[in-house]
C-alpha cells in the first residue's frame, strides 16, 4: 500500500511538472545557425548568440524544473521517511544542496548585474536597454564575401561614385521575363508555388527562374547549378521535403529541374523565417546574397529607412563605411538581382 501511494504521488508530480519543459522560449534553438530551420552559414555573431543561449537555457530552461524536482524529491523523502532517519537526513541534504545551487546561480547573475550597473561607464551601457541584451552584426567589408546560397555578389569596396547612386531601389527594374524553354516548367511551378509562403508564389518562382538561368536546366555558374541555381549543399538541406533521398550533386540539380523547383520553393519559404522577413523584395535579395549577409540591418546606413519604413538592409545600403566615402560594391549584383526579380514577379512572361 505504501509503495502504491509513493508511485501515485511521483506520477502526479511528473504530470504537474512536465509542462515546464514544453514552454516556448526565445533561446531555442540553442545553436542559432546551420540548422534545418535556419540553414544560413554561421558568423562570428552567432558564436556570441550561442553563449547567450546556453546561459539562458541553464537559467530559465534547466535550473527551474530540475530544482523543482529536487525540492519535491527531498520533501518526499522527509515526508515518507517515517522511522528511517537516513531518508530524512538525505531529504534535508537534497533540500540544502539544491537551495545552495540555485542561490549560487542567481547570485552570480545578480552580482554581475550590480557591478556592471554600478561601475560601467555610460558609454558602455545604454540606460534604456538591459546590458544582457545585445545586437551583433556582421558587416560585409571590402574584399569579403557574405554567406551565399546562390550566385555570389562581386567583391569590392572602391571609392568613387557608387554604381546604384541615384537609382530608386524601391522601384522594379525592367528586364525580359520570358524564354522559349520556360513553358515546359509551368506545371511544376504551379505544383510547388504554395510551398514558397510568398503571395502569388508561382510568379515569384518564375521570376527567380528567369533571373537565375532563363529556364536553362543545364545552367552552371560555379557554385550554383541547374535551373534554380542552387548550391548542392543548400539543396541537400531541403531535399527530404521534396521526397529526395539521394545526394543532390551538381549533376543531379541539372538532371532534375522539376525537383529543383520544389527544393527552391522550400528554401524560399525558409527565408521568410530569417531577417529577410516575408516581403518578396527582401526574399529575392536573400536568395541571391544570403539571408545572414544581405538581409541583416546595415550598420553603415543606420537610422535610414527602407521602402516599407523598416531599417535599411545591408544589400540596400550603397556605402561600406559610416562616413559614406566608400561604396558597398559587394551587393551590387544583389541590388540588380532583387529589383529585376520584382519586375518579373509583377510582370510574369510565361
Amino acid at each position: 500500500m505504501k509503495i502504491s501511494k509513493k508511485i501515485i504521488i511521483l506520477l502526479t508530480l511528473v504530470f504537474v511538472l512536465f509542462p515546464l519543459f514544453a514552454d516556448a522560449v526565445s533561446w531555442l534553438p540553442i545553436v542559432p545557425c546551420g540548422t534545418s530551420s535556419n540553414p544560413q552559414e554561421c558568423t562570428r555573431c552567432d558564436l556570441f548568440k550561442l553563449f547567450k543561449n546556453i546561459i539562458d537555457f541553464l537559467l530559465y530552461g534547466f535550473m527551474p524544473p530540475v530544482a523543482a524536482i529536487l525540492f519535491v524529491w527531498g520533501g518526499f523523502l522527509i515526508l515518507m521517511g517515517g522511522a528511517s532517519p537516513g531518508n530524512i537526513s538525505r531529504g534535508k541534504s537534497i533540500f540544502w544542496n539544491t537551495f545552495l545551487g540555485v542561490l549560487i546561480m542567481l547570485s552570480s547573475w545578480l552580482i554581475t548585474n550590480t557591478i556592471i550597473k554600478s561601475l560601467a561607464d555610460e558609454s558602455i551601457t545604454n540606460p534604456n536597454v538591459p546590458w544582457y541584451q545585445f545586437e551583433c552584426k556582421e558587416t560585409v567589408r571590402s574584399g569579403e564575401q557574405p554567406p551565399i546560397v546562390s550566385n555570389p555578389p562581386e567583391d569590392g569596396g572602391d571609392e568613387g561614385i557608387c554604381s546604384f547612386g541615384g537609382i530608386n531601389l524601391c522601384q522594379p527594374r525592367q528586364m525580359s521575363c520570358g524564354a522559349s524553354k520556360c513553358d515546359q516548367y509551368v506545371s511544376a511551378i504551379n505544383q510547388y508555388a504554395g510551398r514558397t509562403g510568398v503571395a502569388n508564389g508561382a510568379n515569384f518562382l518564375k521570376a527567380i527562374m528567369i533571373k537565375e538561368s532563363a529556364c536553362n536546366a543545364e545552367a552552371d555558374s560555379g557554385h550554383a547549378k541547374g535551373i534554380m541555381q542552387l548550391k548542392p549543399s543548400t539543396a541537400n538541406i531541403y531535399k527530404n521535403r521534396c521526397g529526395v533521398s539521394g545526394d543532390t550533386t551538381a549533376q543531379w540539380l541539372k538532371d532534375n529541374p522539376e525537383l529543383s523547383i520544389c527544393i527552391a520553393a522550400e528554401y524560399i519559404k525558409s527565408l521568410s523565417g530569417t531577417s529577410c522577413g516575408n516581403t518578396p523584395r527582401n526574399i529575392a535579395a536573400g536568395y541571391n546574397g544570403g539571408a545572414a549577409g544581405a538581409c541583416g540591418n546595415s550598420v553603415d546606413c543606420a537610422g535610414e529607412t527602407s521602402c516599407d519604413g523598416s531599417p535599411v538592409k545591408r544589400w540596400e545600403c550603397l556605402y561600406d563605411d559610416s562616413e559614406h566615402n566608400v561604396c558597398n560594391t559587394g551587393y551590387d549584383e544583389t541590388r540588380d538581382y532583387a529589383t529585376k526579380v520584382i519586375y518579373c514577379y509583377n510582370n510574369p512572361g510565361f
